[in-house]
């Protein structure tokens, strides 16, 4: 069991690249958030604070990627740790397993919020953000160099979102799903096989 006993918008993750099967939990408890990890089911936990005094660190999110450029001896694949800014999201990453970070550049889009989903990253180490807060158009962040340039992709650029956090995943093939709610509150998803190039049309998944 996770050492941070209250909290807001917990987030779990298991990175199944680690020999020990990592296991990431991640709290917002006010104006701080809490990363904690274990590597033996949660019998024990290191705890890291990282944004205490942070103004706003909502939507917090921590995933694992290949390493491209940075050496990281200390652990398999870097550790990003990212959250919402309002106006942008505020992006880290981490070479030792998420005990120390280093800061990447923000997701900095004029007509984009903070408010993203979940990252992912694919084979490659690509690291990709999802949005819905741009334009109220379905919107992803990504990275082909660790967090520190950004490419504004839209899988369906004539489509509108009705809130709610935006979901993304990546398989072994690096094809891309994208799931949001159109202005009718019904779940659509559209996939891509080319890294975000080329999308399919949104198909409706409500009955």
């Amino acid at each position: 069991m996770s050492p941070n006993v209250t909290a807001q918008d917990p987030y779990l993750l298991v990175d199944h690249s680690a020999e020990t099967d990592r296991t990431f939990d991640v709290d917002l408890n006010l104006a701080c958030n809490m990363l904690s990890f274990s590597d033996d089911d949660g019998a024990s936990w290191v705890s890291n604070p990282l944004s205490c005094g942070e103004p706003v660190n909502d939507h917090q999110t921590v995933f694992t990627g290949k390493a491209i450029s940075s050496p990281h001896p200390l652990y398999p694949k870097l550790v990003y740790y990212c959250f919402n800014k309002l106006a942008y999201t505020d992006c880290t990453k981490s070479l030792d397993g998420g005990i120390t970070f280093l800061p990447t550049a923000n997701t900095v889009n004029p007509e984009c919020s903070g408010l993203n989903g979940h990252g992912v990253s694919d084979s490659r180490g690509w690291i990709y953000i999802p949005y819905t807060g741009c334009a109220n158009t379905p919107t992803i962040a990504m990275s082909k160099d660790e967090g520190s340039t950004w490419t504004a992709i839209h899988p369906a650029p004539h489509s509108k979102v009705n809130g709610g956090d935006p979901s993304l995943a990546v398989d072994s093939k690096d094809n891309l799903y994208m799931l949001w709610n159109d202005t009718d509150r019904k779940p659509v998803l559209a996939t891509s096989t080319n890294a975000g190039k080329t999308w399919t049309a949104p198909m409706n998944l409500a009955a």
